[in-house]
């Protein structure tokens, strides 16, 4: 999957000893869950998506939720080697080589800053600018966090809300409100 939120690529256990990558040092990561969970720091010699490839990329193995059914993520550390850009229309994905990137016409490009390994864009959510957090690996259409949302009294603006489990991820269920 790839995932800009995360901010290393990502295999599981079983898929790094597939691959052969080996074990690396033990370290507790946390995730979109409540709880921080075992994991480990190691290298890989290559790793790749399509004809994209990096050599000794250093990576995370740990496990994620079954519900995936994958090997692991393409986070930051891969992402930053190249120009991507993401067609949610198609959908797809296409990497470009640093320096050989030319949007098509008619494109609109937005600035972006990278904040904690993760891309943001200058948005507005109700008329309220902001830097928004472009996180593909997220369940929600647009997640907002508490401290936001308390300045911004949203909840007063946004009475109908509903409680429930709004995503799950490394280290559990992530709770919070859903509207509309």
């Amino acid at each position: 999957i790839v995932d800009t939120g995360a901010g290393m690529c990502v295999l599981t256990p079983e898929a790094a000893k597939k691959f052969g990558v080996p074990e690396g040092q033990a370290v507790m990561a946390n995730g979109a869950g409540e709880k921080p969970v075992q994991a480990h720091i190691t290298m890989a010699q290559s790793f790749g998506m399509g004809t994209a490839t990096l050599s000794n990329v250093r990576l995370v193995t740990i496990d994620l939720p079954p519900a995936l059914q994958v090997d692991g993520l393409v986070g930051y550390t891969f992402l930053q080697k190249y120009a991507v850009t993401l067609d949610y229309q198609k959908p797809g994905l296409t990497l470009y080589e640093v320096g050989t990137f030319s949007p098509k016409q008619g494109v609109q490009s937005n600035e972006m800053k990278v904040r904690g390994n993760i891309p943001t864009f200058p948005g507005a959510l109700d008329g309220i600018s902001g830097w928004y957090s472009l996180d593909s690996g997220a369940n929600a259409t647009l997640t907002v966090m508490g401290p936001f949302v308390e300045a911004n009294k949203l909840r007063d603006k946004h009475p109908n809300r509903q409680p429930r489990i709004v995503g799950k991820g490394v280290g559990g269920f992530v709770f919070g409100e859903s509207v509309r």
